[in-house]
């Protein structure tokens, strides 16, 4: 999965939804203070990589989303809990930043 978030317009679109092999976040545009104003958006933590709320990836899945989604986004939580890449105190799961 593909989270593009535009800074300037607020907006986040989720790109290749049934993807679950990977997750990353694309910022448009490139900004000093991507940190600030990412966290404004709703991403809680945004340092070397972005932690995206579970609830998050469900709201931007839209007409993904499908029980079968939801069964593959719970395998992906468990696998990110494995490695260490979720913030349960968050309910986030840590993304590569692009």
């Amino acid at each position: 999965m593909r989270i593009v978030l535009d800074l300037d317009s607020g907006e986040m679109d989720l790109l290749q939804p049934t993807e679950m092999k990977s997750l990353d976040i694309e910022v448009r545009p490139a900004a000093a203070n991507v940190a600030g104003r990412v966290r404004e958006l709703g991403l809680p933590r945004f340092e070397q990589h972005g932690w995206i709320p579970v609830s998050l990836l469900q709201q931007l899945a839209g007409e993904a989303r499908t029980p079968a989604w939801d069964a593959e986004l719970t395998k992906m939580v468990a696998f990110a809990k494995s490695r260490g890449w979720y913030d349960e105190e968050l309910d986030a799961v840590r993304a590569h930043v692009s």
